[in-house]
């Protein structure tokens, strides 16, 4: 049975809106008129406050409403729940609700009007709405590590998870405010905040680099990044795929003339390698491991020395305005599981790979190159990432240099 209020709260919100109910009447007040408003109730676990229970059980006529008040218990009732609230200026009329995750019951609704400031005052404080960080992530990203490092604990019910396919889609969940938060690498970062998405970094992570990599057939008689003029190399545009390529073009002293660009997905990148549609793939992470053991890829260069090895972890303004303490409180459990996974590869690989479906030993070897380590905001980084900016906006492909400093929050730091 969901957590309710007491039948002594169903019999005040019954008491008190009846009596504004006529002091209402008797003002002779107009009615207003009805707008539709929803209300996310949010994350896993979120219950609910039970309107009209007490008034349903004595026979008084009318069916159970329900409003999401925030997280009351760590049961979980349902995954996600929405209420449609039809409103006037003084009175809820109809609390409806309208979609839940596993259903518990059919859509219901007050047919008594409850008083808007009345139904809030009444509720207890502990009763009243926690807020809940929306955190966006990749496959095989913080949710996974955080998981299997046991950081989650306890703090379940006030992260609100949302699984993006990469980088680009979770930055623009960030700019429509969908997400509060989320993990990004500091290409798509640059590129995020040059359109104006108004995030800024709240922590990051420091690796070699070794992850990105730059493959061709294992056959292919390309032997550097010179040897590949003329040639075609696929990648996504704004990534640190694409990024690895203009550095190592750069060292070769070649022009961006002097190399073809193909800009594709993963999955798309994949398959016109493998078909020879493409000369090389610029990719990253699980990307490569799997190339080398699946389709017969072979390392030309990766991204150590050529690369910053910076990823964020970035939060909207909004956010850092208004759930400073959630966000840090996340980060720093973030920071705990990256120092686990350091210390435990083979578990935090079984975890991974049951999450990606990535094959185990392929797991492994992605995360012993990737090697994330929590990395404090300083001048080195703000330095890094304007040498980033400064890289794509001297491709073209970013419209004009900016002040990368602007888009960190070293507050986040102690």
């Amino acid at each position: 049975m969901p957590a309710r209020a007491s039948s002594s709260d169903d019999r005040n919100l019954a008491d008190s809106s009846a009596a504004q109910g006529e002091r209402q009447r008797r003002a002779g007040l107009p009615a207003a008129d009805y707008h539709h408003v929803v209300v996310d109730a949010g994350a896993v676990g979120n219950p609910v406050l039970w309107i009209g229970a007490e008034q349903a059980k004595r026979g008084r006529g009318g069916e159970i409403g329900i409003i999401g008040l925030g997280h009351l218990a760590p049961v979980r009732y349902f995954l996600r729940t929405v209420f449609t609230i039809r409103y006037d200026v003084n009175y809820i009329s109809t609390i409806t609700y309208v979609d839940t995750g596993p259903a518990m019951h059919s859509p219901s609704y007050t047919r008594r009007r409850l008083p808007l400031l009345g139904l809030l005052a009444a509720v207890p404080r502990q009763l009243q709405a926690s807020p809940v960080l929306r955190v966006g992530d990749q496959k095989g990203g913080y949710k996974s590590l955080m998981t299997a490092a046991g950081a989650l604990n306890g703090i379940e019910h006030l992260i609100d998870w949302t699984i993006f396919p990469a980088a680009a889609p979770l930055l623009e969940a960030l700019n429509a405010g969908a997400i509060d938060t989320g993990g990004v690498g500091d290409a798509p970062f640059a590129f995020a905040r040059a359109a104006g998405v108004r995030i800024k970094v709240v922590s990051a992570t420091r690796s070699s680099g070794a992850s990105t990599a730059l493959l061709v057939p294992a056959g292919s008689a390309v032997r550097t990044f010179a040897d590949l003029k003329g040639r075609t190399i696929g990648t996504g545009k704004g990534s640190v795929g694409h990024f690895l390529v203009v550095a190592a073009r750069e060292r070769a002293g070649l022009s961006a003339s002097d190399i073809n660009l193909a800009f594709l997905s993963p999955a798309d990148a994949k398959a016109a390698f493998v078909s020879g549609a493409i000369d090389a793939w610029s990719t990253w992470s699980q990307y490569v491991y799997l190339a080398v053991a699946q389709n017969k890829a072979r390392i030309l260069l990766d991204g150590q020395g050529l690369m910053s090895g910076l990823s964020y972890h970035v939060a909207t303004e909004r956010a850092i305005a208004e759930k400073r303490d959630l966000l840090r409180t996340f980060k720093k459990r973030l920071e705990a599981a990256l120092r686990w996974g350091l210390s435990n590869v083979d578990a935090y690989a079984t975890a991974w790979a049951n999450e990606t479906g990535v094959p185990y030993e392929v797991s492994r070897e992605t995360l012993l190159a990737r090697g994330f380590a929590p990395a404090p905001i300083d001048a080195q980084m703000i330095a890094d990432q304007q040498h980033t900016v400064d890289v794509y906006a001297r491709e073209g492909v970013l419209p004009a240099r900016y002040n990368a400093a602007l888009g960190f929050d070293a507050t986040f730091n102690s």
